[in-house]
């Protein structure tokens, strides 16, 4: 007769634990996958005959931008606050007519802004309707001589200070018809 190894409780313990385990990271878990702070999405069909929307950025323009100043939680230009930014917003014609893309904002940051402190910027953005915006990237001033070009972008949604999704609407495409983006967001 065979009898009971001492390694037996240890096995069936260990297999115990395997299962457990098991159950524990594959259990759907209460928690909510954690929101993005903000969501940007392309400006297809805004621009120009109904192509992308984009600008160009040399020295002059990005100087003349908007900056966010988070000491004061809103915008400067030329180092004076200012609370209307709708007269620094801009239309791209692409050589046709002022009438040719839908009008956008371009802003920028400080080279050593946070993830929040643009989180903060784009929500005082989509606070004010303002949901089509130009977001240069950070680049040598003078090390080209051509302008880049930045794409802008449409402001989806950017959490408040409490966690909660703002949304910002999408402002009226100039050639009225709806993007291929929201087509497919569309729900029946």
């Amino acid at each position: 007769m065979m009898g009971r190894s001492s390694r037996t409780p240890l096995l069936v313990a260990a297999a115990a634990l395997l299962v457990a385990a098991n159950i524990w990271w594959f259990w759907p878990g209460s928690e909510k996958a954690a929101e993005p702070l903000f969501k940007l999405a392309d400006t297809n069909d805004y621009g120009p005959m109904g192509g992308p929307l984009t600008v160009r950025a040399g020295t002059a323009e990005l100087n003349a931008a908007p900056i966010f100043d988070p000491s004061i939680n809103g915008w400067r230009v030329a180092g004076r606050q200012v609370n209307d930014l709708r007269p620094y917003m801009t239309v791209n014609s692409g050589g046709y007519s002022p009438t040719d893309s839908a009008p956008f904002l371009l802003v920028r940051f400080r080279a050593e802004a946070t993830a929040d402190e643009v989180r903060r910027a784009l929500l005082s953005l989509a606070e004010k309707k303002i949901c089509l915006v130009a977001l240069p990237d950070a680049y040598e001033a003078g090390a080209s001589e051509r302008a880049p070009e930045v794409a802008a972008r449409r402001i989806v949604s950017v959490l408040d200070d409490a966690g909660k999704p703002v949304t910002c609407p999408a402002p009226p495409n100039p050639f009225g018809h709806q993007s291929p983006a929201a087509a497919s967001s569309a729900s029946i």
